[in-house]
């Protein structure tokens, strides 16, 4: 019991130091990128370069972290990552060259988003290994976001005041720091994997389509792991731009300013860490598919009710508990996977559910912008919101046929 806990502390250090400096660079690369080339086509590449890696490598690392060591892809990508972090510094402060600072930018961004696919996907695939009780999932997910969120907040302020003051430098170097202590922890972890083939060698790169399709396979042949990544598929087409008609709705239809548009985004932010803290109660009292449905049933009624008000505390609670919502929502998801999925085949699937939520995402700017675009804004979040009642019913009606196949299984065997 001291080691788990002690390995448990080491965890969450290990989570506040990488939650701290990815929180500061994704404040800090934006506003330098804009300062420095005062190009909104620079910007939207470096978006763009962040979120192309996990469509293209999601998959193939998640076969890679089964069959890997995942305590040492760990604590390798936080190094790396601090290296990466360290070396633009140095190019930031001491190179006076216009086009090497932003080409060093992009390679950096690049490099470290792959890095970001692969670490992302072990951390959620390594909590089974070191906590063996599934019923300490939730509320370590919920610990875990619940540092994402307060990091949220309280980065972007830091980070502005410090940016400021000494300009992108010295958070680029606190940022590389946080990832060599984020390291540091993840090395002195004494949790031990049981994987037959640990190691590193040319004999993990044979056979990986088969074994993507194995994993695919494996998802898509479990109900109750596939049926909510389709269903959150569909959810994540259907409110994917919502963020983007909140903001044009604020500021454009009932003509609030930029500190007005702040307030709402940090009350919002509080909401996502209530629903972190709240779903410790609500899943020892719900099952995950009450949960999961009611969820969307609650987003569809609040989205379609947000457009029919135009007063700012209306919109700011709504806005709040919509944030708690989604917060429970992502909570409750990785859960499930990390319960139900056997651990040499948890790499993959949470590969496959990012890859996938990622990737609709995208569609879903695309057609929410289309419908913004030709209809107005309002019109958007109630197509939104009506969408998402009709995909409760059907994810009603699809999860009470699986609770009728369960019943009948054990009427059988009784």
């Amino acid at each position: 019991m001291e080691s788990l806990l002690t390995d448990k502390k080491k965890y969450f250090m290990s989570v506040i130091f990488d939650n701290f400096g990815s929180s500061l660079m994704t404040f800090a690369i934006p506003v330098y990128i804009l300062g420095l080339s005062n190009s909104v086509l620079y910007l939207s590449l470096i978006s763009s370069l962040t979120l192309l890696p996990f469509l293209v490598l999601g998959m193939p690392f998640g076969t890679l972290v089964d069959k890997l060591n995942i305590k040492k892809i760990l604590y390798l990508s936080d190094f790396i990552r601090f290296f990466l972090y360290f070396a633009l510094f140095f190019i930031v402060v001491y190179i006076d060259s216009l086009g090497i600072k932003l080409w060093t930018l992009i390679i950096v961004t690049i490099l470290v988003s792959c890095i970001n696919v692969i670490s992302s996907i072990s951390e959620t695939t390594y909590l089974p290994y070191l906590f063996k009780h599934t019923d300490d999932f939730t509320s370590l997910n919920s610990s875990i976001y619940s540092i994402q969120y307060i990091l949220g907040i309280l980065s972007p302020i830091l980070g502005g005041m410090i940016y400021s003051k000494y300009s992108i430098g010295i958070l680029l170097l606190i940022s590389s720091l946080c990832y060599l202590l984020s390291s540091f922890s993840f090395y002195y972890i004494k949790a031990v994997e049981n994987k037959s083939n640990p190691k590193f060698s040319s004999e993990i790169f044979k056979d990986i389509f088969a074994d993507i399709v194995k994993g695919y396979v494996y998802v898509s042949c479990r109900k109750t792991v596939f049926l909510p990544l389709v269903i959150t598929a569909i959810f994540n087409i259907l409110t994917a731009n919502f963020q983007n008609d909140s903001l044009i709705f604020l500021k454009n239809i009932i003509n609030l300013d930029t500190s007005q548009i702040g307030f709402v985004v940090s009350v919002a932010t509080s909401g996502a860490l209530c629903g972190a803290f709240l779903i410790n109660f609500l899943s020892k009292k719900f099952e995950f598919h009450q949960l999961f449905i009611t969820n969307i049933l609650l987003q569809s009624i609040l989205r379609i009710t947000y457009a029919q008000w135009s007063n700012i505390y209306i919109i700011v609670a709504i806005t709040f508990v919509i944030d708690a919502l989604q917060s429970i929502l992502n909570i409750i998801i990785i859960t499930n996977r990390q319960k139900l999925v056997e651990k040499e085949y948890l790499g993959r699937a949470n590969s496959l559910y990012k890859t996938v939520l990622i990737g609709v995402n995208s569609l879903g700017f695309i057609i929410g912008g289309f419908i913004t675009e030709k209809l107005g804004v309002r019109v958007s979040l109630l197509i939104s919101g009506i969408s998402l009642v009709i995909l409760y019913c059907v994810a009603s009606l699809l999860y009470r046929n699986i609770s009728k196949k369960r019943l009948r299984k054990n009427n059988i065997k009784h």
